[in-house]
């Protein structure tokens, strides 16, 4: 979904948006000096890492500097980089991902400051710092999505959502909003031009649900100001570009957040990106088939991971290979064509598990059920080997 340019993720239930990001800067701030002083007393008191020789040792103060320019640049990185106007159903792991680059990039300018300061204490004390800022900061984040889960489903905190239009689009962003209670919204109802059928309803997980249809579009004005609407989705057709302009303007002449849902069901949803240009988002497809560089670093990977899996499993191949060749004559592997990428015939490798004459025993087991090719699988084959 495409937003108007306003993202609000509340992490303080109620409060202005403001005060919420103050409140989650300020929470960082403290939770990256509270991965310091773990730092610190890991190395100095605990001496993880190796014994501090007392000539090396160094109050906490020594690194306050350092300490208040971390907590800065983390709490600028941040908002740089869009991590406190994440979306409410930004998951965990794509919310980790973004805490740890930033952490990143912020030790590294804290590391660059030490170097030209001719900073030099225990170098492990930004090693742990590090791993504990990244690891405290997502745990934190944890516990606020319990927390915030656990009210949302109860309606505390929750925004009154309305949502304008019933087609395809419409039905599914339904479904998909009255099928997750912990992402905060409450489906008011929705609007749409054409009345729904007397038994239309949204199936989800738990039962189906029927939202109430609440007028038609050029009712928008007076519905989000009697039914106290916090946010509008547009899931209206292309062919209503009058019809979305006019809400839109609505939504903008009473202060309402609203969001647009692009007409992208025909398309393949894990194959499209979005991007801007100009202020003006593009949408484009990216190519199904691996080329260039992609083709070049799949290869390499695929090639590592093989590599790796046989290293890993070569003693139980070797102890497989025994058992084979100590079991029945003949070789270890057995060989067969196969047909590849392009049409490419190559040579299949496997483990025997059959005597040496399976294939021409399968033949005579065909004859002798007169000719019939669909030979069925048999627990008590008796080309099967012991070990097979």
């Amino acid at each position: 979904m495409a937003a108007n340019g306003r993202v609000e993720h509340r992490a303080i239930i109620g409060a202005p948006p403001w005060l919420a990001g103050l409140a989650r800067a300020a929470a960082d701030v403290a939770t990256v000096y509270l991965a310091f002083r773990l730092a610190y007393w890991l190395r100095y008191s605990v001496e993880l890492g190796g014994q501090v020789a007392a000539a090396s040792q160094q109050p906490f103060s020594f690194f306050r500097n350092v300490i208040l320019l971390c907590m800065t640049l983390v709490v600028i990185v941040f908002q740089i980089r869009g991590v406190y106007r994440m979306p409410r159903w930004t998951t965990l792991l794509d919310e980790a991902s973004a805490i740890a680059t930033g952490v990143t990039i912020s030790i590294a300018m804290v590391l660059m400051y030490a170097f030209l300061q001719r900073f030099y204490p225990s170098r492990l004390i930004f090693l742990y710092a590090y791993l504990l800022i990244i690891g405290l900061l997502v745990l934190v984040r944890c516990l606020v999505r319990v927390v915030r889960e656990r009210l949302w489903v109860r309606g505390i905190g929750v925004d009154r959502v309305l949502v304008v239009g019933a087609g395809q689009a419409g039905q599914r962003l339904l479904q998909w909003l009255l099928g997750q209670p912990q992402l905060g919204y409450q489906v008011v109802g929705f609007v749409d031009d054409q009345p729904p059928p007397a038994n239309w309803g949204i199936a989800t997980q738990r039962r189906v649900e029927r939202p109430p249809h609440l007028g038609v579009s050029s009712d928008i004005s007076e519905i989000v100001r009697l039914q106290r609407i916090d946010e509008v989705i547009i899931a209206l057709p292309p062919t209503a570009h009058a019809q979305m302009v006019m809400i839109m303007n609505q939504c903008r002449a009473h202060d309402i957040e609203f969001k647009l849902v692009p007409d992208l069901f025909e398309l393949t949803m894990d194959r499209v990106y979005i991007h801007d240009v100009a202020g003006l988002p593009l949408i484009g497809l990216r190519q199904a088939r691996i080329s260039g560089w992609n083709f070049v670093v799949k290869r390499v990977l695929d090639v590592l991971a093989a590599a790796a899996v046989l290293v890993v499993c070569s003693i139980p191949f070797a102890l497989i290979a025994i058992a084979i060749k100590l079991d029945s004559p003949g070789q270890v592997f057995f060989r067969q064509t196969r047909v590849g990428r392009n049409n490419r015939l190559f040579t299949c490798y496997k483990f025997r598990s059959m005597v040496v004459d399976a294939e021409i025993q399968q033949r005579q087991l065909i004859e002798a059920l007169n000719g019939d090719p669909r030979h069925p699988k048999d627990p008590n084959d008796p080309r099967r080997t012991a070990i097979g």
